[in-house]
């Protein structure tokens, strides 16, 4: 497949009957997925801060873009991905290719470059994302480039550069080109379920003035619902015996998973132990509200262990019960199940050794 940026191949460049416009962009950011970033202008050596740039955590700022128009022969365009997000790439591209009923972005044949080519390499000599443009488009490569399109602000981030490619450059509005990454400028959504996840309505109508037809998409993504919390408690049955009377005990809870999906740690649909009382108002013990499995996921009919520690009760009763309930978190909110206790039954206190009597000598005068 030909590739732009190659005078031999003239041709495939973007832009062949238009004059090609700079589009260079990086990224600044503190992102979930990829640390604080270089910001650059038109090129990698140019830093052209945008004016009123904020350093609110949750947006991402960029630098200049040049203008629009640019674009690609036909609407079937092939890209390759180098980078180490391609769970996170394929998902801006199934967004992109909702967008509109003309634009199709597919992967080129194996071995071989894209026309857009997707690449982790560093042209900033600093963390940044990058278009130049001559059909690469460059992401973060340093910190913890976590691979979760379920991060809105780390998608959006590769649907923005996508566009950049694409021939789009940098609006204000309601818009995922806009300076800053997040969605800052939309309004409220009050669909239930519902966030902004990649090009919106005015940028699919921006790729259909380039190349022809008509806009299919809200912008909009719907996290999971959530799923009943279901479970079967294995273990402990009966009351655990604590080793001693004085100190606190590790009780490990066992429960088999029988809701609708796999529980995953940090994902949709996140495990957890919340401590209530008999009658499901959530109650801390031992100053903890809960606690997580040690498995990272747990499939469907597949055990958790959940490691609950009960605090000593200082004083009779001897056997203490802790209420607990499975919790399952998602992006959309939670579901809870049913109540059940855990029961420890620790030792009473030895008695208190009788005096020994004193010698004769030592008695009563």
């Amino acid at each position: 497949m030909r590739r732009p940026g190659d005078p031999s191949r003239d041709s495939a460049r973007p832009g062949r009957h238009v004059r090609a416009l700079a589009a260079g962009i990086a990224v600044t950011a503190t992102l979930g997925a990829w640390p604080a970033a270089a910001l650059a202008g038109d090129g990698p050596g140019r830093p052209v801060p945008p004016a009123g740039a904020s350093a609110a955590a949750s947006h991402a700022e960029h630098g200049s873009a040049g203008g629009s128009g640019t674009r690609w022969r036909g609407t079937r365009i092939t890209y390759s991905n180098a980078s180490r997000v391609p769970r996170t790439v394929r998902e801006a591209v199934r967004l992109w290719n909702r967008a509109t009923t003309s634009v199709r972005l597919v992967p080129a044949p194996a071995g071989r470059r894209g026309q857009i080519h997707i690449t982790g390499a560093d042209p900033c000599g600093r963390p940044c994302a990058y278009y130049p443009p001559d059909g690469r488009v460059f992401l973060p490569t340093r910190g913890p480039a976590v691979d979760r399109p379920e991060d809105d602000l780390a998608l959006s981030l590769v649907v923005h550069e996508l566009g950049h490619a694409l021939g789009l450059a940098h609006r204000s509005g309601c818009s995922v080109m806009t300076t800053y990454v997040g969605f800052a400028e939309c309004p409220p959504l009050r669909r239930r379920y519902s966030y902004r996840c990649g090009p919106q309505r005015v940028d699919a109508a921006a790729i259909a003035r380039l190349y022809g037809g008509r806009v299919r998409t809200d912008g909009l993504c719907r996290h999971p619902a959530p799923r009943p919390a279901r479970a079967v408690v294995l273990a402990p049955r009966e009351a655990v015996p604590a080793d001693g009377p004085d100190f606190g005990q590790t009780v490990t809870v066992r429960l088999r998973n029988t809701s609708a999906v796999a529980w995953s740690r940090g994902l949709n649909h996140t495990p957890r132990l919340e401590f209530t009382d008999a009658r499901g108002r959530v109650r801390p013990h031992c100053g903890a509200t809960g606690v997580e499995p040690i498995q990272q996921r747990t499939a469907r009919r597949s055990v958790a262990s959940f490691p609950v520690f009960v605090c000593a009760p200082g004083a009779p009763p001897a056997t203490v019960t802790v209420f607990a309930r499975l919790t399952l978190e998602t992006l959309g909110g939670t579901s809870r199940g049913p109540v059940f206790p855990v029961r420890v039954a620790f030792p009473p206190h030895p008695p208190e050794p009788a005096p020994e009597p004193l010698p004769g000598e030592f008695g009563p005068a």
